[in-house]
C-alpha cells in the first residue's frame, strides 16, 4: 500500500498486487555482474485506488512501469560492464560475494 500526500491531501493511495523481479547476480574482484531479466510493479487492485490527480490506475500503474523498464534497462548496461563496489565513508569493501538461490539471495562481504 502506498499513499502519497501533498499537505493535508492524499495525491494517490494504491495498493501493489504481483510486484515480481527475477535477477541474477554474481561477483568477483569486487565487482558485481549480472541482470535483471524480468521486473514487474504488477497490478493496482482497484478497489484501493484514490487520487486527485485526474489519473487512472491503469495509467498511474503503466508510467511507473515505463519508468522502471527504462532503469532496468540502464542497471543492466552497467551490470554487463560491472559495477565495482566504491570505498564509502572510509570504509572498504574486498572479498565480496553474491550468491542467487531460488527465492533469496546470499551476501559476503569482508569490510576495513
Amino acid at each position: 500500500m502506498v499513499t502519497i500526500t501533498v499537505g493535508n491531501d492524499t495525491a494517490i493511495l494504491a495498493e501493489f498486487d504481483g510486484i515480481s523481479a527475477n535477477l541474477h547476480l554474481t561477483s568477483h574482484d569486487g565487482t558485481v555482474y549480472g541482470s535483471i531479466a524480468k521486473a514487474s510493479l504488477g497490478t493496482i487492485v482497484a478497489s484501493s485506488f484514490q487520487t486527485t490527480l485526474g489519473i487512472t490506475s491503469d495509467h498511474l500503474i503503466s508510467e511507473l512501469q515505463t519508468r522502471l523498464d527504462g532503469q532496468v534497462a540502464l542497471v543492466n548496461k552497467n551490470l554487463t560492464a560491472g559495477i565495482h563496489i566504491p570505498t564509502f565513508l572510509g570504509i572498504k569493501v574486498s572479498a565480496f560475494e553474491i550468491n542467487s538461490f531460488q527465492g533469496y539471495v546470499q551476501l559476503g562481504l569482508t569490510v576495513t
